[in-house]
């Protein structure tokens, strides 16, 4: 009986006899044609249908494992991989969605500014010239070193002069330090996928038979250089990314002074206020109190900012594995 060509329509594609077969027969399925319909692979069978892929169905394997396999060197296995998502894997190959290339785009780390001290014009030598018709007395000086500290003019109970002659406020810088703080969401990556193929693959996508959209490639755990041989180019993957920041480098602190005021007081506790004279460095007028003994010298500060320094990310990824391809 003469052999006509058949032709069957297999997941929506019209293939030939011998191509139905080598699909069906590769599934486990029955065939649809007897040995004597079906025709002869050219080569003899071997590898003919190593690259079928039925449309959306596993991907048929025949080879065994071979010269490829037997020489990666130890630990790495063979794996189809695209650097994108785009493709989905074969239902008999395991499916791993992974994450390559981290990015630290600006604003990963920031630093906080925390204020230890503020700043203060208050605080520090404060000097007073004084006199009935000029400030050609003194000066007197006084070490300051509270904020709004009640001062002992250090001669008991004494009148005012008619004038007095305060210095000007100077400004004492505040402390601060600096925390960072990390932002994963600005690390960027680029989504890839990788497929790894059931053992009965594993010659043929080391020989470079893989579905389509991947590249024939190894993998194994960590971050590695690729071994000597034609899986020469290198993805470094991760399931996830980690980012960390380096300390802050320091932080500074500034401020303005308000006109100062010095202020007379009757008492040791500076409850009794006696007498007000603005502290400008110039000669001021005072009401020539009496029973004077000391003093507060106050500087209100205006203004006051805390500006951090910088920290530097480190993005890393986590659960690593090296992916080398063809």
């Amino acid at each position: 009986m003469g052999r006509g060509l058949l032709v069957v329509v297999f997941g929506g594609v019209s293939v030939s006899a011998f191509t139905a077969c080598a699909l069906i027969s590769g599934l486990g399925d029955l065939a649809v044609c007897s040995n004597a319909d079906c025709p002869e692979p050219a080569d003899g069978g071997a590898d003919a249908m190593a690259d079928v892929t039925s449309d959306g169905g596993p991907q048929s394997c025949t080879a065994a494992p071979g010269p490829c396999i037997g020489a990666l060197a130890a630990g790495w296995t063979p794996l189809a991989f695209a650097p994108s998502r785009t493709n989905g894997c074969p239902p008999n190959f395991v499916a791993s969605d992974l994450l390559s290339s981290p990015s630290a785009q600006p604003g990963v780390c920031a630093c906080a500014c925390n204020l230890v001290t503020q700043p203060t014009c208050g605080v520090g030598v404060v000097s007073i010239s004084y006199g009935n018709g000029a400030c050609g007395n003194g000066p007197l000086t006084f070490n300051v070193t509270v904020d709004g500290q009640c001062v002992d003019y250090g001669v008991g109970s004494f009148n005012e002069t008619a004038f007095q002659k305060w210095s000007k406020s100077v400004l004492t810088a505040g402390t601060c330090n600096g925390s960072a703080i990390v932002d994963p969401s600005k690390v960027t990556t680029t989504a890839v996928r990788a497929c790894a193929p059931p053992a009965a693959c594993d010659e043929d996508v080391c020989n470079g038979v893989v579905p389509a959209g991947f590249k024939s490639c190894i993998a194994r755990d960590g971050n590695a250089s690729c071994p000597p041989g034609p899986f020469t180019q290198q993805f470094v993957t991760g399931t996830s990314t980690s980012a960390q920041c380096s300390a802050c480098s320091a932080c500074t602190t500034s401020a303005q002074c308000q006109a100062a005021t010095a202020r007379a007081y009757g008492d040791s506790a500076c409850t009794v206020l006696k007498d007000s004279v603005v502290a400008d460095g110039n000669c001021n007028a005072t009401v020539s109190a009496g029973g004077v003994s000391h003093f507060k010298y106050q500087a209100p500060v205006q203004n006051v900012t805390c500006t951090p320094g910088t920290s530097t990310p480190t993005v890393d990824l986590v659960a690593t594995r090296t992916i080398c391809c063809r």
